[in-house]
């Protein structure tokens, strides 16, 4: 068995242009070669975790007007007690919209949104031309998982969690994706000159 070193990776702490983060990462990889006669085996792992802090306060303009601080909706119900008349509201500074603002909301000024680990292993088998090769990674954010965000809505009293809903939930806080599994061939027709590689399977 042949064994490759260890390599090791670390990013800059770097300043987001809008909310002004800091990420610091870190990556080892490792890859182990085996050979079983005229079979090549190589598997080779990396692993990385990221963390990132939010830096600035929030832009309340880019916040939903109806979720400002000064707005108390404690007792609300659209039949019989709206509290604030629509014109109040529309007053106020920030969007129209309260679809966009959430992941602004849930975290205040210092908090990690994101602790983030990662991995991704490749498997390699050849013999002559012929071989397969598969790949498959997953992740996990402990920072968006465990549920610790700073925004309640007022009218429910729920907290606005992106890892309950399936597809936001598989981009942002946990998943595990096949990326490639496929058989392939390199072939040589006419003395060399015409190099044919045909592969069949799942490929990015």
């Amino acid at each position: 068995m042949k064994k490759r070193p260890i390599r090791f990776a670390k990013s800059p702490l770097a300043a987001g242009i809008t909310t002004a983060l800091l990420m610091l990462t870190y990556a080892p990889a490792q890859a182990a070669t085996f050979n079983f006669g005229d079979v090549e085996v190589v598997f080779d792992s990396t692993f990385s975790y990221g963390a990132s802090w939010r830096t600035e306060e929030r832009n309340w303009d880019t916040i939903a007007k109806v979720n400002h601080p000064r707005f108390d909706w404690t007792g609300y119900n659209a039949a019989t007690n709206v509290i604030y008349p629509s014109a109040d509201i529309w007053a106020q500074p920030g969007g129209y919209s309260t679809n966009g603002d959430a992941g602004n909301l849930n975290f205040d000024r210092g908090d990690m949104f994101s602790s983030m680990f990662k991995g991704l292993h490749e498997l390699s088998i050849k013999k002559d031309n012929i071989g397969f090769f598969g790949r498959f990674m997953y992740f996990y954010d402990t920072a968006l998982n465990d549920g610790k965000f700073a925004y309640t809505n007022p009218l429910s009293g729920n907290k606005v969690d992106p890892c309950e809903d399936k597809r936001s939930s598989e981009l942002a806080c946990k998943d595990l994706r096949l990326l490639d599994a496929y058989i392939y061939g390199n072939f040589a027709f006419n003395d060399g000159m015409n190099p044919v590689t045909v592969r069949v399977g799942n490929q990015v």
